[in-house]
C-alpha cells in the first residue's frame, strides 16, 4: 500500500509543479503590470524621464507603488528583476534625463522604450543589468521576443532552452504614448499667452501664427489673453491631441468634442466618419454628396486661415476668397439637404 501511495505521489509531483509555476507566472505578470503602471505614473507626475543604472532607486519606484524596495527589485521566487532602458532613448534632440519645460518638445521620445524583465525559475543572465547598458540588438531581441519564448540573442541567452521561455516574463513600456501634441493658432499682431503646469505665462512667438509642441499626459495648460496682468481664460489638462485658436482676444477650441470645451481630434474624426458614412440624400440637388460638402468645408477653412493670417482685411483678395468659399459651402450644404416637395 505504501508503495502504491508513493508511486501516486510521485506521479502527481510534476503536475503540482506545473500548477505552481502557472500561478507564479500569473502573479509575476500582475506584478510587472503594476510596476509598469508605476513607472508611467512617475513620469506623468514628475514630468521627468530619468536615466540611471539603478532605475528603481532613482525613480523612487517603491514610494510610487507603496511597496518596499525589495518587493520592487525581487519577485515572489526571490529572483532579481531588471529594469532596462533602450540605449538610444533620446528626447528633445538630446539624451536623458529629460525634465519637461514650458517649451515641451518638437517630437515624442525616439526609441522611447523601457522594459522590466523577470524570471520565475532560472536566474536572469549575468549580462542583463539595470539601465541602458545593453546593445541595441540585445535590447530589441528582448522587446521583439514573443511571450513565452527565449529572445533570439545567443550571446546573452545562450544558456537558456526553449522551455525556459515560459519562465521569462517581460513588461514593455512605450514612453512615446505618454506624449500628446498641442497646437496653438493665434493672431501675429496680438499673440495670446500660455503657461505649462502653472509656470509664468509666456507670450507666443511673434514670428509665426502657429505654435506646436508635445507635452506629457496630465500637463496643465493655461491660456491667457495678450497683455501682462489678465487672469487665465481657460485651463486644460492635456490628455489627448488638442488645438486652440486665439482671435479677437479670446481663446477657443477649434472643435467641441463630447462633453469637452476644447479641440478633440478623435471627436472631430468621429463626427466626420458619421457624416461621411451616412446615406446620401437621394433628393439632393445637382448630385451633391457628403464628399462635395466636405471638400467645400476644407476650402472654406483654408480661405479663412489665409484671411486671418492677413490680419482680417475688410477688402482685398483674401476677404473675397473667404466670402466666396463661405457661399459655396452654404450652397453645397443646402443642395445636400434639399428635400423635393411631395
Amino acid at each position: 500500500m505504501l508503495a502504491i501511495i508513493t508511486i501516486m505521489a510521485l506521479a502527481l509531483v510534476p503536475a503540482l509543479i506545473r500548477q505552481y509555476d502557472r500561478l507564479a507566472r500569473e502573479a509575476e505578470d500582475k506584478a510587472l503590470k503594476e510596476l509598469g503602471d508605476g513607472v508611467q505614473r512617475y513620469v506623468r507626475r514628475t514630468r521627468t524621464i530619468p536615466t540611471c543604472t539603478d532605475y528603481p532607486t532613482c525613480t523612487n519606484l517603491a514610494a510610487e507603488m507603496g511597496w518596499t524596495t525589495n518587493q520592487v527589485v525581487v519577485n515572489g521566487r526571490h529572483l532579481a528583476r531588471r529594469f532596462l532602458i533602450h540605449p538610444s532613448l533620446g528626447i528633445g534632440g538630446g539624451g536623458l534625463p529629460y525634465l519637461q519645460s514650458y517649451l515641451g518638445v518638437a517630437n515624442p521620445p525616439s526609441n522611447g522604450r523601457i522594459m522590466i524583465v523577470s524570471s520565475i525559475s532560472t536566474p536572469l543572465p549575468a549580462g542583463l543589468t539595470d539601465g541602458s547598458g545593453l546593445s541595441t540588438n540585445s535590447f530589441n531581441a528582448i522587446w521583439n521576443a514573443p511571450d513565452n519564448t527565449v529572445p533570439a540573442d545567443a550571446a546573452l541567452w545562450g544558456g537558456w532552452t526553449a522551455a525556459n521561455g515560459y519562465d521569462l516574463r517581460v513588461r514593455r513600456i512605450n514612453l512615446e504614448l505618454l506624449f500628446v501634441p498641442l497646437t496653438l493658432h493665434y493672431d501675429t499682431a496680438n499673440q495670446g499667452r500660455y503657461s505649462i503646469d502653472n509656470s509664468t505665462p509666456t507670450t507666443l512667438p511673434s514670428g509665426s501664427s502657429n505654435y506646436f509642441a508635445y507635452y506629457l499626459v496630465d500637463t496643465v495648460l493655461g491660456l491667457y489673453q495678450h497683455g501682462t496682468s489678465t487672469p487665465p481664460q481657460d485651463k486644460e489638462v492635456l490628455r489627448e491631441a488638442c488645438s486652440f485658436n486665439y482671435e479677437l482676444d479670446r481663446w477657443r477650441g477649434i472643435y467641441l468634442g463630447p462633453n469637452m470645451g476644447h479641440a478633440d481630434g478623435l471627436a472631430a474624426q468621429a463626427a466626420v466618419n458619421l457624416f461621411m458614412g451616412a446615406p446620401t440624400n437621394s433628393g439632393a440637388k445637382a448630385g451633391t454628396t457628403q464628399n462635395i460638402v466636405s471638400n467645400a468645408m476644407a476650402l472654406y477653412m483654408t480661405a479663412y486661415i489665409n484671411w486671418r493670417a492677413a490680419g482680417y482685411p475688410k477688402s482685398g483678395s483674401t476677404m473675397t476668397a473667404v466670402n466666396n468659399a463661405q457661399k459655396d459651402l452654404a450652397t453645397d450644404t443646402a443642395n445636400l439637404l434639399f428635400k423635393p416637395a411631395p
